[in-house]
């Protein structure tokens, strides 16, 4: 299994599940990767970035429910995640191929170089399922110029890096922003 000690503090976890999402909020990996194992059932499991303030009133810590709403991004008050997504260009809902996963790897390579020779610290480099993801601490107030700050540099990144086979997920720049559990199945469309 992935080594995940690096996910600290309280996070919400949200599953996709065939009978209907859940969602939890964890303090505990170990906990996690347990209420998560599903036997299989789950088609998705992400985690979110930033660090939530608090468990929601109605929830226990440490243990899915079925979903009936998530926090929104302005529920949390600290950015401590930056995440760089980059994924091959291919159908909804399909599965990347090992040719168009390549080419994600070759895009979020580029990227990290390109970060590195800017002074950017070294990021977490993380295999999704169907791409590939940097995740570099980020240490910001949630506020309305950080988001636009995320936003613009995601936007940027796109413009220089993606191209016909692979793109810079645009989409992650709200506070909220869940990302893929590592280590667990990714499972889109036929196998």
């Amino acid at each position: 299994m992935t080594n995940l000690s690096w996910i600290t503090g309280l996070r919400e976890v949200f599953v996709k599940d065939p009978t209907g999402n859940r969602v939890g909020y964890f303090d505990d990996v170990t906990k996690a990767l347990t209420a998560v194992d599903g036997d299989g059932e789950y088609r998705a499991v992400w985690f979110s970035l930033n660090i939530c303030p608090a468990v929601p009133a109605g929830y226990a810590p440490n243990r899915l429910y079925r979903a009936t709403a998530r926090l929104k991004k302005t529920d949390y008050t600290n950015r401590q995640l930056l995440l760089v997504d980059c994924d091959p260009k291919r159908p909804t809902d399909t599965s990347s191929t090992d040719a168009q996963k390549a080419t994600a790897r070759v895009q979020v390579l580029a990227i990290r170089e390109y970060l590195r020779a800017m002074g950017f610290p070294e990021p977490i480099f993380a295999d999704s399922g169907n791409g590939y993801h940097l995740l570099y601490a980020l240490h910001e107030a949630n506020d309305e110029a950080t988001e636009k700050l995320v936003k613009d540099f995601l936007a940027g990144l796109s413009v220089k890096f993606s191209n016909d086979d692979s793109a810079v997920d645009t989409g992650n720049f709200e506070a909220n922003r869940i990302c893929k559990l590592y280590g667990t199945v990714a499972r889109k469309g036929n196998d």
